[in-house]
């Protein structure tokens, strides 16, 4: 069983902008903002988890991330919150290993 841990980085624009019937430059201005909020929170928490010996990935909206010593999603939450970073910021699942 392998073990997923994603931080969420940002969504597709349809998601993002709430699909909006009217969109304008205000609401791609407020969605900015929140992205360079988001985007810096999450750099600051991966130089936390580089340091701790984990190792990111590129998704296709998140970071996925690994460390050696984590193989189910109870150790993925107990190194997080023993770094002092929330486990709610990430998706974490276990996926089932397919038999043959």
């Amino acid at each position: 069983m392998a073990v997923v841990v994603a931080l969420p980085l940002f969504g597709s624009p349809d998601r993002e902008l709430e699909e909006t019937a009217r969109i304008g430059g205000e609401q791609l201005r407020l969605l900015a903002t929140s992205l360079q909020e988001r985007l810096h929170k999450a750099a600051t928490i991966l130089d936390q988890l580089r340091a701790a010996g984990w190792t990111a990935q590129v998704g296709s909206f998140d970071l996925l991330l690994a460390h050696a010593e984590v193989h189910s999603q109870e150790d993925a939450i107990r190194r997080l919150q023993g770094l002092g970073i929330n486990p709610d910021e990430f998706m974490i699942f276990e996926e089932l290993d397919e038999e043959p």
